[in-house]
């Protein structure tokens, strides 16, 4: 094993909203001998760099129906970003929906993320439902009411 140091640069400062990125690592296989399995691997992590002043997330959350897919979305108007560990929708009389957030938790500073609830879970315009977020380890609760797609 060998270790390897990499330094990254910023060209710019980040002002009033973190800057964000994505550092990509590869991994190539070395020559192979005659019966191994050789693979490359490659890494994608996320690069945070916080602006000057301490900035905090923000997020706005709506509910909409598009047809026969109602979709939640987080907006963040904050100047960084932030992770969802996962959300519920609450409804009454009915039970609770698991929104699916592990596949795009992070919600940038200045951008909109949307997840679309499964087909079974369909909700109706000016329904009002209560928004459980697990918002970097903190649950957060919120009442959002449905709205159409424009």
């Amino acid at each position: 094993e060998q270790a390897q140091t990499v330094r990254l640069v910023l060209r710019e400062l980040p002002t009033q909203t973190e800057a964000t990125d994505r550092l990509l690592v590869d991994q190539l296989p070395s020559a192979t001998r005659a019966g191994t399995v050789s693979f490359a691997l490659r890494l994608s992590l996320p690069v945070f760099v916080p602006p000057p002043q301490p900035a905090a997330a923000r997020l706005v959350w709506s509910l909409v129906q598009r047809y026969t897919v109602s979709a939640l979305s987080a907006t963040n108007t904050g100047g960084r970003h932030t992770r969802l560990m996962g959300a519920e929708l609450g409804r009454t009389g009915a039970a609770n929906i698991t929104v699916a957030t592990q596949a795009a938790p992070y919600v940038l500073a200045g951008v909109r993320r949307e997840w679309a609830l499964d087909a079974a879970h369909t909700l109706r315009v000016g329904e009002l439902v209560t928004v459980v977020a697990n918002v970097e380890g903190t649950p957060l609760e919120t009442r959002v009411t449905v709205t159409a797609a424009p």
